[in-house]
């Protein structure tokens, strides 16, 4: 059972976001996909978790233990295999901190300019041109590829004060803010609204999993 947490944390977590770092949606070339390749994902994942938890399981029950964990071994290692296979052409993003450090800066920078009111608040584009938009070089993750910005919503428009430019709040010369827990940028503003918005699909998605991981141990 640890062996399984373990694995299971390794992987299910992070090959989702891999294969996304694949595409880059301002590229034309790859336009839809990123949703292709989700598609793709969960219409051969589950397939595969009903063979696991059928066929795999019938075999182990009624042939023997040793032919059914072989299966899944041979299967896990050429799947390994296939993976480094492809390691020279894979794109890596590197690390840029932690999302939840991003999201709590720009929560405490609106709140402190709860008072300062938004320019043009009913027009996005024009609002996002009077904010602070971030250092010049946001646009590359530094290996050539280019990072997909995201343009200024109005939809939770509060969080938006977190990228007001006042004047206390001091711009180094490479364009970073001296005081990152003042002022955010309007990227960094647009995804913490990502993952705001995401908290329902994933409360609704908790019992799924639930039941997919008691599935599985009860297997």
């Amino acid at each position: 059972m640890g062996l399984l947490v373990v694995s299971a944390a390794g992987t299910n977590p992070t090959s989702l976001p891999f294969g996304a770092d694949q595409f880059d949606e301002s590229d034309e070339r790859h336009k839809g996909g990123l949703a292709r390749f989700y598609n793709c994902y969960y219409t051969i994942a589950m397939p595969a978790t009903f063979l696991a938890l059928t066929v795999v399981v019938y075999i182990q029950v009624k042939v023997g233990w040793g032919l059914g964990f072989a299966i899944p071994t041979v299967l896990m290692a050429a799947a390994f295999a296939v993976f480094l296979a492809g390691a020279a052409v894979y794109v890596y993003v590197p690390p840029e901190g932690s999302i939840f450090s991003s999201v709590a800066r720009v929560v405490v920078a609106s709140c402190r300019k709860w008072r300062l009111r938004l320019p043009h608040p009913d027009d996005a584009r024009r609002q996002e041109e009077l904010l602070y938009s971030g250092p010049p070089a946001v646009g590359s993750n530094g290996n050539g590829r280019r990072v997909f910005r995201l343009p200024l919503t109005l939809q939770l428009s509060f969080l938006n004060k977190a990228a007001i430019v006042t004047d206390a709040d001091e711009i180094r010369p490479d364009g970073t803010p001296a005081r990152a827990w003042n002022l955010c940028s309007v990227q960094q503003v647009e995804e913490a609204k990502c993952l705001v918005k995401i908290i329902p699909v994933w409360i609704s998605g908790t019992l799924w999993f639930t039941v997919v991981a008691e599935l599985t141990n009860y297997c």
